[in-house]
């Protein structure tokens, strides 16, 4: 509405990271992060055999550590969402379910899913990121929240992922920024 100040939020739609990828040559990467669960709604319960709790994961694409280069303790973040059981933890997660800083190889249960931690990251400096846990769970996995959202169903405009891009080396980010919003207004053309 005209008479009311722009609405800013930290959530795009599902098709954002590809029509900012096929829209605005800036970008040489996009990915899609998912909230599972705030903890406010008590998060997802995450286990291994006596140990177990409810955290706040993120449902991530594959090529998550490609846009946000997060440093690696152990595996490869490359490849470790690849797979539909692949999970990343913070080095914090992986002492608190295996007791060790290397939880490469192991399985953790994520709502009761067994899923195989691929790679394990440096801790996230507390308050210094929007993501609170560091814990990063395929997005390919048919029980993931790209999966199972009752979005797609719905049918509509939905706001429900986590968009982040990469610029390529030397991207005029102030161009980029004076455009995006006509670019934001072109992709939700038709939005209800």
């Amino acid at each position: 509405l005209p008479e009311r100040p722009p609405m800013f939020n930290d959530v795009t739609t599902r098709d954002t990271a590809a029509l900012l990828k096929l829209n605005a040559p800036e970008v040489a990467n996009a990915t899609r992060l998912m909230l599972a669960a705030r903890t406010d709604r008590g998060g997802v319960a995450l286990s291994r055999g006596d140990v177990s709790a409810q955290e706040t994961i993120y449902w991530a694409e594959p090529n998550l550590f490609d846009v946000l280069p997060l440093p690696v303790y152990r595996g490869d973040s490359r490849v470790a969402l690849a797979r539909p059981d692949g999970i990343v933890l913070p080095r914090a997660m992986a002492r608190k379910y295996f007791g060790r800083d290397d939880a490469t190889g192991q399985v953790l249960r994520v709502n009761g899913h067994p899923m195989t931690v691929r790679a394990v990251i440096e801790d996230l400096p507390p308050d210094s990121t929007e993501l609170k846990s560091g814990i990063f769970a395929s997005s390919l996995a048919p029980f993931s929240a790209f999966a199972t959202d009752p979005a797609d169903r719905l049918g509509g405009f939905h706001v429900t992922v986590g968009t982040y891009v990469r610029l390529k080396p030397g991207a005029d980010f102030a161009a980029l920024e004076r455009r995006l919003p006509k670019l934001v207004d072109g992709l939700t053309a038709g939005a209800n």
